[in-house]
């Protein structure tokens, strides 16, 4: 070994080190994500269970809805585009439902749509922030640290809505 990659060693294992650091803090976070592509949704599910997530997916909005309902969620990754309903509208429904409760789970946009306009209309929409896909680990990492960081106030409880569930 030169002393070049001898000097060299002990950063890259610091590195990796604060890398593990930061992705255990991910462990036992439950997350829903909403989307209608399979090869998409293995693939972010991949990455989140890697971080020791616990994933759920659901394949169009109303289905997201329901399962927001059903059962607590830390966050939610939410395709724009799907089926039935879109992202949009279900986070729109969400955000009805969470008015007034003080609660308000993040919503992470998942898009392949990457221009600031479809980053702006995310936002507008309630949505917390914004992933490009394709996605990867370390921009996953990235994107629910900061969003997560910024919403310190964020709750994993059962959501009880005050209206009867059809």
């Amino acid at each position: 070994m030169s002393s070049n990659e001898k000097l060299r060693q002990p950063k890259a294992e610091k590195l990796e080190s604060q890398d593990a650091a930061t992705e255990s803090c991910f462990a036992g976070l439950r997350v829903l994500v909403a989307e209608d592509n399979e090869v998409n949704k293995m693939v972010a599910e991949f990455q989140l269970t890697s971080l020791g997530c616990t994933v759920k997916g659901a394949t169009h909005g109303q289905e997201t809805l329901e399962n927001f309902l059903a059962e607590p969620f830390d966050l939610i990754l939410m395709d724009c585009q799907m089926p039935v309903m879109d992202g949009f509208e279900a986070t729109s429904q969400i955000r009805m439902l969470q008015a007034g409760t003080g609660k308000r789970i993040p919503i992470v946009a998942m898009t392949a749509f990457t221009t600031e306009y479809d980053r702006q209309a995310c936002l507008a929409a309630g949505m917390d922030d914004f992933i490009a896909k394709p996605i990867n680990k370390k921009i996953v990492v990235q994107v629910l640290g900061r969003t997560l960081t910024r919403l310190k106030g964020w709750h994993s409880k059962p959501f009880s809505p005050a209206i009867p569930r059809a």
